[in-house]
């Protein structure tokens, strides 16, 4: 099991790279698809965020 100063380091390497590849301007989504893509091919295990339907958070207001 990797350390998770060598986590961290995978997470922000990759991150970086994608910055570089992508450029900037996208959507938020696109750029955590491509990090999820890539830490899943690097081995690691990556639980992505679920977000909840807007209307309810709305109706907590």
């Amino acid at each position: 099991m990797k350390s998770p100063n060598e986590i961290s380091d995978i997470v922000r390497e990759t991150a970086y790279a994608i910055h570089l590849y992508l450029g900037h301007g996208h959507l938020e989504k696109v750029y955590e698809n491509a990090l999820v893509h890539r830490l899943q091919k690097a081995g690691l295990h990556v639980i992505v965020k679920l977000l909840r339907n807007y209307r309810e958070e709305r109706r907590n207001f």
